[in-house]
C-alpha cells in the first residue's frame, strides 16, 4: 500500500467525521496544535498511535470504528497499478 494513499484516505475519513466543526475546534478537543490536525486531514502527516484515542474522542467516534472506516476506505481505493 502506498503511504500517500493511506494518508490521504485517513484524512478523508477524519474530515467526514469533523462535520460542521472547524479544524481548530477538533485540534483543541484532541489536545494538539491546529496545524498538526490540518496536516493529518490533508494527508501530509500521520498521527502517532498514542494520539489516535484523543482524535477519535474529539471527532465523537469510537476508535475502532474510525480505524475500521479507514481500512474499508483503503480497500475501496484503487491503486496506481489498477488494483
Amino acid at each position: 500500500m502506498d503511504r500517500d494513499v493511506a494518508l490521504t484516505t485517513f484524512g478523508r475519513v477524519i474530515r467526514l467525521h469533523r462535520g460542521g466543526r472547524t479544524q481548530a475546534e477538533i485540534a483543541d478537543a484532541a489536545g494538539i496544535h491546529f496545524m498538526t490536525y490540518r496536516r493529518w486531514e490533508a494527508g501530509a502527516l500521520a498521527p502517532t498511535l498514542p494520539r489516535l484515542p484523543a482524535l477519535a474522542d474529539a471527532l465523537g467516534v469510537d476508535l475502532l470504528t474510525l480505524i475500521d472506516e479507514w481500512l474499508r476506505e483503503l480497500a475501496d481505493t484503487p491503486t496506481e497499478a489498477g488494483g
